[in-house]
């Protein structure tokens, strides 16, 4: 493991996990009516309800996502986020590689230490 492992999985995308989590999960047992779909759909409008501190960028990225968007699991979201608060693509080769990785190793450790399964 290398520093850049170690950094993503304490920074930003480990914190994108470990935001979807914790939301995910309250969300969960407050909506207990809710599909996960409906769940993580609803956690994808409230985070980006205000446009105010996403760059311009971002912004346009956002925007170009279909209102239509279908969320299955929590790593749907997280690869949303990762889209448009990091530009982070398909394209990217290693880069998206690499941090879908570590993202996974997040979730598997939250995942773990909360004795639950979301994907």
């Amino acid at each position: 493991m290398g520093i850049f492992d170690i950094l993503q999985r304490k920074g930003s995308v480990g914190s994108v996990v470990r935001w979807t989590y914790k939301n995910f999960t309250n969300l969960k047992n407050e909506k207990k009516e809710w599909t996960k779909s409906e769940i993580l759909n609803h956690m994808f409008d409230v985070r980006y309800k205000s446009h105010s501190t996403l760059s311009k960028d971002a912004k346009i990225r956002l925007n170009g996502i279909s209102k239509d968007l279908e969320l299955d699991n929590l790593m749907d979201l997280c690869a949303v986020i990762y889209f448009v608060e990091m530009n982070l693509a398909p394209q990217d080769g290693k880069l998206f590689t690499d941090t879908f990785r570590n993202a996974d190793i997040v979730l598997n450790k939250v995942n773990k230490k909360n004795k639950t399964d979301y994907k």
